[in-house]
């Protein structure tokens, strides 16, 4: 079993869509100045986590599930960014478990702070692309690389990452289940640690505070300015 490194806990930390270790490089070093981080990529989200072969939570959640059990670790926090919080936070505690970090998370597509006219486009365009298998074909193409850095509010450099790194099929699949998941999220006997931004355009603050506190007994809320 892997012993604390330095009096450090351990963190295990999952992805959220569109961000992989690879974007995350600087926030993961930043973490662990105060955690041993255990990264893990969900599969399809970057190159060395090859696509499943077929996209859903229960796939994602097992994939957390083995990975955790490989570490081999006697205790560990458990966190995820977004949409790698409703991932995690799936999974059943298992004993070693001291609690869950929630960073900007996603709950379900009620906690989406998108408009209707966003929420209709967003669906139709995920709908299509998994549907025809459009989307693997035109992913690398010039015409889209250039569609998505001027359409998208990140870096340049973080959209050739997602594009680069990112599996088609999966990009397109996982954006479909994030807006058609109506599944209520089910809260653990833990402490949590939720870390949200007021000013977030991605999940809706206020939505997801009052969930955490109607349904958390030991809660830390931390507000800060993240960017989702």
């Amino acid at each position: 079993m892997m012993p604390m490194e330095n009096g450090k806990e351990n963190l295990i930390l999952v992805n959220g869509f569109y961000t992989n270790s690879v974007i995350l490089k600087g926030f993961i070093e930043f973490l662990n100045d105060h955690f041993r981080v255990h990264f893990i990529d969900l599969p399809g989200f970057c190159l060395d986590s090859p696509p499943l072969g077929r996209i859903s939570f229960e796939g994602f959640a097992e994939h957390v599930r083995r990975r955790i059990e490989a570490l081999g670790l006697d205790h560990y926090i458990l966190g995820g960014l977004s949409f790698g919080f409703a991932i995690a936070n799936s999974l059943p505690p298992d004993g070693r478990c001291r609690g869950i970090m929630a960073i900007v998370p996603y709950l379900d597509k009620k906690s989406l702070a998108l408009s209707r006219a966003k929420r209709r486009s967003y669906r139709l365009v995920t709908s299509l692309a998994a549907r025809s298998g459009l989307g693997p074909r035109v992913w690398k193409t010039r015409g889209v690389r250039r569609f998505a850095h001027w359409y998208s509010r990140y870096p340049a450099e973080r959209v050739d990452i997602i594009l680069d790194h990112m599996d088609a099929r999966t990009f397109f699949e996982t954006g479909r289940l994030i807006l058609k998941n109506g599944h209520r999220c089910a809260f653990h006997d833990l402490p949590y640690v939720l870390i949200a931004n007021p000013a977030d355009g991605t999940v809706d603050f206020d939505y997801t505070v009052r969930r955490f506190r109607e349904s958390v007994r030991r809660l830390l809320v931390v507000e800060t300015a993240i960017d989702h």
